[in-house]
């Protein structure tokens, strides 16, 4: 199934903004959301074929909304990205389902 719509998590504005315009320069119909609960409940009721999310923010974590989505939609893949990554963190996330782990900065 080709990637269409995208799913991008970050507390960090600046972070936030730079993945999503990134993913529309490529044409993808991007959703962004500044937490996991926000993105979870928008992923409830609006399908998404990716999810780029932030590691560290408040309240659900990027490794609890990992788990969330994998748990509810084992199909959609998630992508963690963290400007404090670490191999324990990597693996952990991996584990729980994570397609891919990718350290800030990145570049689309």
């Amino acid at each position: 199934m080709p990637i269409q719509r995208v799913l991008v998590v970050d507390d960090d504005s600046f972070s936030r903004e730079f993945l999503t315009e990134a993913a529309k320069s490529l044409g993808l119909e991007t959703t962004s959301c500044s937490n996991g609960e926000a993105a979870l409940a928008h992923a409830r009721s609006n399908p998404v074929d990716i999810v780029f999310t932030d590691l560290r923010m408040p309240g659900m974590s990027g490794v609890d909304l990992v788990r969330a989505m994998t748990t509810e939609f084992p199909e959609t893949p998630v992508v963690l990205v963290t400007a404090h990554g670490t191999v324990e963190t990597a693996v952990e996330a991996m584990k729980l389902g994570a397609v891919d782990f990718l350290v800030k900065p990145c570049t689309p």
